[in-house]
């Protein structure tokens, strides 16, 4: 890509003393990829990749391509989720590409983007990334909780003291706006629960991916567990195929209040 952003400069003119504009292209910096932070993914609605790195986004003039370090299919395009991503983190859904294909891209569906090694590249007007290497497999990846936020109230806050039938958002790596679920523990008990809603934050300490659930009414006062994982949507409907849901993730400990 060769577009350029310009940068304004004002100026004095001494002869009238009005100020003029000059305007001068500026390159954007070219993105520089660090990290992948789920190890591996999987094809489809249910799980999200995260890229960390600088310069990744530029919205709605960003492409992220997998091409096969081992020859097969073509070069695919996957879909940025504009929502949560920012010049530091970018997050993209390998399949169920919904915008007009960049030239050079096959249409990306789950169904193109089989089993294996890829090379994932970012390309905005400053230019195209290193490549970094992506395992695509299942089960999809096991997701990674960073925080537990009360959201019960908008927008949601950090907390951890919950009642039964309080709204638990849990901002997590490897999740998507569908798929996940979060099994709630508590001695011997464990109480799967599907996501609630899910939110896209933005803010400089939630901003990512916050599936939100129901705090099951079986709990009790005191301390409990919460894990997560995810799945992917089934292609047509119906239940998804075991091997296409992700393991439990570490325990995030709460505390149960008394309503």
């Amino acid at each position: 890509m060769n577009k350029m952003s310009s940068l304004v400069l004002l100026a004095s003119l001494p002869a009238t003393n009005a100020a003029a504009q000059f305007e001068i292209p500026v390159t954007p910096p070219p993105p520089r990829i660090t990290t992948l932070v789920e190890p591996h993914a999987a094809a489809g609605r249910g799980q999200l990749v995260t890229i960390q790195g600088f310069h990744l986004f530029v919205r709605g003039d960003t492409t992220v391509t997998l091409a096969p370090l081992l020859g097969g299919s073509p070069t695919s395009c996957v879909a940025v989720v504009n929502a949560p991503s920012s010049g530091n983190e970018l997050y993209v859904r390998l399949g169920v590409f919904e915008s007009p294909n960049p030239p050079g891209c096959s249409k990306s569906i789950p169904s193109t983007i089989g089993w294996g090694l890829y090379r994932v590249n970012v390309t905005t007007p400053g230019g195209t990334s290193n490549g970094v290497p992506l395992l695509v497999a299942k089960p999809p990846a096991t997701p990674i909780p960073r925080r537990l936020l009360y959201c019960s109230t908008s927008p949601c806050t950090p907390g951890i003291t919950f009642r039964p039938g309080d709204v638990m958002g849990i901002l997590a790596y490897g999740t998507d706006g569908v798929g996940a679920t979060a099994v709630f523990l508590q001695g011997s008990t464990a109480m799967p629960v599907p996501t609630h809603t899910t939110f896209f934050p933005t803010g400089p300490n939630e901003r990512g991916v916050v599936n939100a659930f129901m705090v099951p009414t079986g709990l009790i006062p005191g301390q409990a567990l919460v894990r997560l994982r995810t799945e992917l949507a089934a292609i047509g409907g119906g239940e998804p195929d075991p091997s296409e849901r992700s393991d439990l993730s570490f325990a995030l400990v709460f505390t149960v209040a008394a309503q």
